[in-house]
């Protein structure tokens, strides 16, 4: 590999280092910040995939990185991840789907998110409540956190009804074939 293209590698692989971490993020004051306990009891391990505390408007808002999983009109299924790169129990966030958010640095309609794509979430400290990082400068508007789901065992996936009433419509024929087959012989045996 010749000089130019390493010194591409080595600014792209910097770029994307840059990008997956907060800038000036300070984990510590995670450890020091006083979540609610209505906080914690939506979201009980918000000091493990905290980031950082950053302030707006007036308020306390913990950093979280998420990867989405899924997301519909009104919610986003997203993964928590921590910081050492393993991630949370999933969870369901409502999201305002008329606000765009920031995504790689861009301002993006949540429609147009793409499932595996990592998000910012802000998570209030002192109530559970949180947003996506929005893109504008427009009031933060946070949502209620949606309780944790207690861990079920996972049901078992309901088979398809693909067959319809035809096999048991031939079934019944077949059978009335070999009653009327059997009542033939039983004449027949009476005759002779």
């Amino acid at each position: 590999m010749d000089s130019k293209n390493m010194l591409k590698a080595l600014t792209i692989m910097g770029l994307s280092l840059a990008a997956s971490a907060p800038a000036n993020a300070d984990p510590a004051k995670c450890q020091t910040v006083q979540f609610s306990p209505a906080v914690v009891a939506r979201f009980p391990r918000i000091r493990e995939v905290c980031l950082d505390v950053v302030t707006k408007e007036g308020q306390d808002y913990a950093v979280v990185k998420v990867d989405l999983l899924r997301i519909s009109s009104k919610t986003a299924r997203v993964r928590p991840k921590l910081p050492d790169g393993t991630r949370a129990e999933a969870r369901d966030v409502a999201i305002d789907p008329q606000r765009k958010v920031m995504v790689d640095g861009k301002a993006v309609n949540p429609k147009d998110i793409a499932v595996g794509q990592e998000l910012t979430f802000l998570v209030k400290v002192t109530e559970p409540v949180g947003a996506l990082e929005p893109a504008d400068t427009a009031p933060l508007a946070p949502m209620p956190l949606s309780e944790q789901a207690a861990a079920k065992p996972a049901a078992a996936p309901a088979m398809p009804s693909t067959a319809g009433p035809l096999p048991l419509i031939g079934l019944g024929g077949l059978a009335l074939l070999a009653l009327g087959g059997a009542i033939g012989v039983i004449r027949r045996r009476r005759v002779d």
